[in-house]
């Protein structure tokens, strides 16, 4: 368990360091990729209403590669494929609809990110994942 938190503190500070980055030069540089002005400012909004929640992700990516670890790929797999894939899906089809902006699909990925790392975050904090492969937590 001091490894998942030592991991979840680093993948959180290297997160939040190219959230600040990405923040701070993402006007200058983006016209080296495109020169419209409406380019442009479409790609600072979603940079603006996506960027900052990526650290939720941190979560995901570190719980998941822990159970990948210790052999239990296909429980990740489910939280990863059921958390962010279906729910995308699902809210492509039944929320976007009523919601039809920008700012809608960009709410879409932190919350599926939330989603995803509240199930993986819930299934580690009851310990099963440690009882199903036979893990001491000492």
């Amino acid at each position: 368990r001091e490894v998942i938190r030592i991991s979840l503190k680093i993948f959180l500070a290297v997160s939040v360091g190219f959230t600040v980055l990405l923040l701070t030069v993402s006007r200058p540089i983006l016209p080296v990729f495109n020169n419209d002005p409406d380019v442009i400012e479409c790609t600072l909004f979603i940079i603006r209403h996506f960027v900052p929640f990526y650290c939720i992700w941190t979560v995901v990516e570190v719980l998941s590669g822990v159970l990948c670890g210790v052999g239990d790929a296909v429980k990740a797999l489910l939280f990863c494929g059921i958390g962010t894939c279906l729910l995308r899906i699902l809210w492509i089809i039944f929320i976007h609809p009523m919601y039809p902006t920008l700012l809608d699909l960009c709410v879409l990925y932190p919350v599926t990110w939330a989603v995803t790392a509240t199930a993986f975050s819930l299934y580690f904090k009851s310990g099963r994942w440690e009882k199903r492969r036979g893990i001491t937590t000492e």
